[in-house]
This record gives structure tokens, sequence and C-alpha cells, in this order.
């Protein structure tokens, strides 16, 4: 009866084992992957926004990337094909605001009604 009970309980930890392995881990994955997504995000985010401010004139992007670049290698974060349409991506929503708010000034220099 003993050996019984000890198969059992072997059964159900193995059970409980698999249940885990097979829903637990790609949760835990899936929460780290989105954790470092957001991470990384952020820091391109800001070290785009940096290098706008401290490279000062237009024609250069190459000069501006490599500074952005060269922040998130400080921060051990390696430049692959998506960090780098993550930094394109922030130069685009960059450059759309100032377009914007250039627009609005404009607008408001000239007499427009502008909300």
């Amino acid at each position: 009866m003993e050996n019984i009970g000890t198969y059992i309980l072997d059964a159900v930890l193995a059970a409980l084992l698999g249940v885990i392995l097979r829903y637990g881990v790609p949760y835990i994955k899936a929460l780290i992957t989105a954790k470092n997504f957001a991470f990384v995000s952020g820091w391109v985010d800001k070290a785009v926004a940096a290098a706008e401010q401290t490279i000062q004139g237009s024609g250069l992007g190459e000069k501006k990337k490599a500074f952005v670049i060269g922040l998130l290698s400080e921060l051990n974060i390696v430049v692959d094909n998506t960090v780098d349409a993550m930094i394109e991506a922030a130069v685009k929503v960059l450059n759309d605001t100032i377009d914007r708010a250039a627009a609005k000034a404009e607008e408001k220099a000239a007499g427009g009604n502008v909300l």
C-alpha cells in the first residue's frame, strides 16, 4: 500500500511539473519579452531626443544615429534590425511632432485660428 501512495504522488508531481512547463514558462517568457521591449523602446525614444538636442543642424542624420547607437550600446542594448526600426520610428515621430508645431506656429503668426 505504501508503494502505491508513492507512485501516485510521483505521478501527480510529474503532471504538475508538466503543466508548469507547458503554461508557466511561456507566460514568464512573454512577460520578460514585453518588459524588455518596453525598456528598449523607452531608451530609444530618449536617445533619439538626446541626439536631436545635442547635435544641432540638418543633414546630420548619420551622425545622430551613431550617437543613438552609442548610447544604446552603453546600456548593453544590441542594435539589431528591430532596434534599428525602432530608432527610425522614433525619428519619424519626433520629426512629425516638430512639423506640426511649426505649422501651428506659422498659422498663428499669420493670424489664423489655432486650436
